[in-house]
């Protein structure tokens, strides 16, 4: 039996979703089941193809009714205490360890979005000699308390042997590789969300005015919110206009402003080509502590996206951002590290200029075409061999290439 584990679902909802389905494409056919370990899985659907093989198993205090009785806020705070999320840990890896039946090791990919994948795993491994690759998208349990960062107690000892236990780790960023290296002598390999360029790039500024037309797609969540405001407070000045397309019903406080325009979400593979349509597209990276395990280390699933798109990147995010980091040394986005977005004024104006648009965009293209391709993300993808054989793998040297890219940054 060969399974996915997560509190995430497969979803065409989320960013982790369309990751998984773009990297693993036609093997996600080859799980036998898709088990999710939280609400996440029923509150957030996975996709239509998978939905037949998806299980979800919620706390109890993740419920409807729970919430309903005492409030979601009460509930909230039940399903974080330790003895609820171990108990419901115990129950979930006896249950679902009866299907494993007499294998000698059954295979998952795990993904890990917080405490209830770790103790699970840890739960089902102490019944069952499980085998599994995991790939951590995000580290949710990661803090930075001003200093350093640090692990809920007993949870630094838990990841350690997480990714330690593991066939093979992959990471969502070369910075979060770093990390888990240095913290617990793991070696990971970067794997994040891929895209293939959309057509020939958008060299001539879309608006054709002076007044450059942005654009941002996607959820407006903690680490997106404070530059995206910093921002819509910036556009008169600049003669400016930013359009966002996101599922957001009510958008915070601060993007209503003159110039912005809030509008619903489109199909997904209808935004890359709607992005060509603007003079660039946003990607926002806070630069508060207290998403910095977020911004620190995360790529985001809209980043290849943007790039491969054909129009000019803006990063709106701080000198340690993953993403900051990965796109600086190739000049593939125009950037701006300043929380206040200090000079945007002059990086808009740039942005119609024939001679800047060519030099990122050029450097954009190359990048997705050497590093974020579909064919080169799902190379390093199949290089774990979770199904126990090597089909698709592709040349040693090609995967070899990419992990020696991604060691540079």
């Amino acid at each position: 039996m060969t399974f996915y584990f997560s509190e995430m679902s497969v979803s065409d909802r989320h960013g982790g979703g369309i990751t998984l389905q773009r990297v693993l494409g036609e093997d996600l056919r080859r799980f036998d089941a898709f088990l999710h370990v939280s609400r996440f899985g029923s509150d957030l659907p996975p996709a239509e193809e998978i939905a037949g093989r998806s299980e979800t198993r919620a706390m109890w205090s993740e419920s409807n009714a729970v919430r309903r009785l005492i409030g979601r806020g009460n509930a909230d705070w039940l399903s974080r205490r330790e003895v609820i999320r171990r108990g419901h840990a115990r129950r979930i890896a006896k249950e679902w360890g009866r299907r494993f039946g007499s294998e000698d090791a059954p295979r998952a990919l795990v993904c890990p979005q917080g405490a209830l994948s770790l103790l699970t795993i840890a739960e089902i491994r102490r019944r069952h000699p499980l085998q599994y690759v995991t790939w951590m998208m995000d580290d949710h349990l990661l803090r930075w308390n001003g200093e350093a960062w640090e692990y809920p107690a007993g949870y630094h000892a838990l990841m350690g042997k997480h990714l330690r236990d593991a066939e093979k780790v992959f990471a969502i960023s070369p910075q979060l590789a770093a990390f888990y290296e240095k913290e617990f002598g793991v070696q990971a390999e970067v794997l994040f969300g891929s895209a293939d360029v959309a057509g020939e790039p958008v060299w001539r500024s879309p608006s054709e005015t002076g007044k450059p037309r942005l654009a941002y797609f996607g959820s407006i969540l903690a680490w997106q919110l404070d530059p995206l405001q910093a921002l819509a407070a910036r556009l008169a000045g600049a003669g400016a206009t930013l359009d966002i397309f996101t599922p957001a019903a009510n958008p915070p406080a601060g993007l209503v402003e003159a110039g912005v325009k809030v509008l619903p979400s489109i199909p997904r593979d209808a935004v890359i080509h709607e992005m060509r349509r603007y003079d660039a597209v946003v990607l926002p990276i806070s630069s508060r502590d207290a998403s910095r395990n977020m911004t620190e280390f995360n790529v985001a699933t809209k980043m290849s996206e943007c790039l491969a798109s054909g129009t000019m990147s803006l990063v709106l995010g701080p000198a340690n951002a993953a993403m900051v980091r990965y796109l600086e040394p190739y000049d593939a986005a125009a950037i701006i590290r300043e929380p206040s977005l200090a000079g945007f004024e002059e990086v808009a104006a740039r942005l119609g200029d024939a001679v800047y648009r060519k030099q990122i965009l050029t450097n954009a293209r190359r990048l997705v075409e050497t590093q974020l391709s579909t064919e080169i993300m799902r190379r390093q993808w199949r290089s774990a061999e979770l199904f126990g054989d090597k089909s698709g793998v592709g040349s040693k040297s090609s995967v070899g290439e990419f992990s020696k890219n991604m060691a540079l940054l």
